[in-house]
């Protein structure tokens, strides 16, 4: 018979589950711990998504827009941009902007920038942030804000705008306008049109406004208004300015009201006098390669005549023609002659200014000047009712040649009539 097994107490029993469940949780504990050193990590939550101003409006929203606007089956504007937004206005807010503006003849102006709102129902939109505008002509034009209106046949900028024309010219103006269907520009504010640096013959025109004539190839200038072309200058109220095929060669100039200027004495061996200028209305004509004035009308109004001006380098006198309509031709790079007609005026003064002491002057109904070598005044053709004075001598006749450079005087026809304070001579000669 087997002895009977031994009863383990209780306790035994009891210390020996605590045992096992001990080393069951060390081991649990010790698996995180090793899940945890291989990357496992809690769930991110997503932050919401942070609104732009004006987004709460959204309704629509993509990459990628393209659309063309037409009118009577012709395109107006083709409008595409990198990513669109449409608010509940029915705007559509793009960015990476591309607008393409079409003509009637096919020719077309297109616009970029950073960002755009385009209004569909309106036909207009508004381009911001380094807005490029590139047309026909090679014309080039940057600003920072661009509206597009009137179904795309007008353009306009409120913010300042510079530009480039055929390669040849460049600007700024504080304010634009573009009339697509004219090809016509309209710059306002401190307008600057110039040639770019190295240009054969600098030139710069400078006005409150102006307005840049594709198609008739015109720049028109008016308020304060100056013209610098080379070492030429000209000054007036309004201006014209016609441009040959290239723009940086100008063909015909005319000005008007308030009109003056200089012709800079060039060409010869010596010293050239300059040539200035005071007229109610200008006409003048360039060379063919743009470089120099050849011809110069000028005309005077509401009682005040036409005049040129010059300075005779060896006495310091200022030497004056004046009447109703002067001619000058010019070559060389200066004056080399004119003709005047209606009430003609010819004076010499001591000094510089028209202030100083009348030495000589003469009166005729026509006249033919020529310029000496030195740009001045130098022989004085007069013809009819010729009236001459010299300090207290004063002398008629039908015609007068004067040598203004050797004060000398020959008259003819009449009779010839001399009254001093000596008496009185009449002649047939």
């Amino acid at each position: 018979m087997p002895a009977p097994r031994a009863k383990i107490p209780l306790f035994i029993r009891l210390r020996k589950a605590l045992l096992v469940l001990a080393v069951v949780f060390i081991v649990a504990l010790f698996g995180l711990y090793r899940l945890g050193r291989q990357g496992l990590t809690q769930p991110e939550v997503a932050e919401p998504e942070t609104l732009e101003p004006g987004e709460a409006e959204t309704t629509t929203r993509s990459k990628g827009f393209d659309y063309t606007q037409y009118q009577d089956e012709r395109r107006v504007f083709r409008v595409r941009g990198a990513t669109y937004r449409a608010d509940k206005e029915g705007l559509a807010h793009l960015e990476d902007v591309n607008i393409e503006l079409f003509r009637a003849d096919g020719e077309s102006y297109q616009a970029i920038s950073q960002r755009a709102t385009y209004d569909q129902a309106a036909s207009s939109a508004v381009l911001e942030g380094s807005v490029q505008l590139a047309g026909p002509d090679d014309l080039k034009l940057w600003t920072e804000k661009l509206s597009v209106g009137e179904e795309g046949d007008r353009v306009s900028s409120s913010v300042p705008v510079r530009f480039e024309y055929q390669d040849a010219l460049v600007g700024d103006a504080e304010r634009m306008r573009v009339e697509i269907p004219a090809e016509l520009f309209l710059l306002q504010g401190n307008l600057s049109i110039r040639t770019k640096p190295g240009s054969p013959t600098p030139m710069e025109l400078r006005a409150d406004r102006g307005f840049l004539e594709q198609q008739e190839r015109m720049l028109r200038a008016e308020g304060d208004v100056r013209l610098d072309h080379g070492a030429d200058w000209l000054q007036c109220t309004r201006l014209s300015l016609y441009l040959a095929e290239d723009a940086d060669v100008l063909r015909f100039v005319r000005a008007k009201w308030a009109v003056e200027g200089e012709v800079a004495g060039a060409g010869g061996e010596g010293p050239r006098t300059p040539v200035a200028f005071t007229a109610s209305g200008l006409s003048g004509l360039f060379s063919s390669d743009g470089k120099q004035l050849t011809r110069l009308e000028l005309e005077g109004g509401a009682g005040q005549p036409a005049d040129l001006r010059t300075r005779d380098l060896a006495t310091g006198h200022l030497r004056r023609v004046t009447a109703n309509f002067l001619n000058a031709d010019l070559g060389g790079g200066g004056v080399e002659g004119a003709q005047a007609s209606g009430q003609v005026r010819i004076a010499e003064y001591a000094g510089a200014e028209p202030t100083g002491e009348l030495v000589r002057e003469g009166r005729a109904e026509r006249a033919k000047a020529t310029l000496g070598a030195s740009g001045s005044l130098s022989q004085v053709d007069l013809d009819g009712a010729v009236d001459f004075r010299e300090a207290a001598v004063r002398i008629t006749s039908n015609q007068a040649q004067l040598d203004l450079d050797a004060g000398k005087a020959d008259f003819v026809g009449g009779p010839v009539q001399v009254v001093g304070d000596r008496g009185e001579l009449k002649a047939p000669r």
